[in-house]
């Protein structure tokens, strides 16, 4: 018996009544700072664990939900949650510093050539550098942080002409809806900056291995 047929068959049993918002408030601020007991919760969780329509919504979540992309409908409902609301560069440099443990969040694997040492995030990135060093290109790694409004976005590679940028190059194993986004409104906002984007296909047509192992 589910617990909705259980309020019908027994309306009045005051323990399953639907508590009213008001009522919610009051039990919220009277338990407020309030520290649940070890056994407690031990309790709560055996009783919920034995509940089979509770098992079954996590069950449900579980398949329905965790991992997948969002639907469009979710997507416009944040979208319009955040409507209006932008970040001030304080806050996305602390969002960027948290996200980058000492200064260079995941980078495991460092270039060591005309430009000096480099940490980078990935072996392509390093190969696409040993790659323009050997063909004299003058570039520079992430040097610049764009604006996009409601997201920043950084580039991996600069190509420059003294103290002028060419073209960006954006170096992806795979490329994730977030990713493309990104690079479609960079696009769209700097139109004056061209923009490339390496792929595993257009590594192999310039000779630069995809392949695990040494760098």
């Amino acid at each position: 018996m589910s617990l909705q047929d259980y309020r019908d068959k027994y309306p009045n049993d005051i323990t399953c009544l639907k508590l009213t918002e008001d009522h919610k408030r009051k039990i919220s601020e009277a338990k407020m700072g309030t520290v649940v007991p070890e056994s407690v919760r031990k309790r709560i969780a055996k009783t919920l664990s034995n509940n089979e329509e509770v098992v079954n919504r996590l069950k449900k979540i579980n398949t329905n939900r965790i991992g997948k992309p969002l639907s469009e409908s979710a997507k416009i409902k944040l979208s319009k949650f955040h409507l209006g609301k932008t970040l001030t560069k304080e806050h996305r440099r602390k969002l960027s510093l948290a996200h980058k443990p000492n200064g260079f969040g995941r980078r495991k694997w460092s270039y060591e050539g005309k430009n000096g040492i480099i940490p980078m995030r990935s072996k392509w990135e390093v190969r696409v550098a040993n790659y323009l060093d050997k063909n004299d290109y003058d570039w520079k790694y992430e040097i610049q942080t764009f604006d996009l409004e409601y997201s920043t976005y950084t580039p991996d590679f600069f190509i420059m002409e003294g103290d002028k940028i060419v073209k960006v190059i954006e170096v992806k194993g795979w490329l994730r809806d977030k990713d493309a986004l990104k690079i479609e409104r960079f696009i769209e906002t700097y139109p004056e900056i061209p923009h490339e984007l390496w792929l595993a296909e257009e590594l192999v047509s310039r000779g630069i291995s995809i392949k695990g192992g040494k760098i």
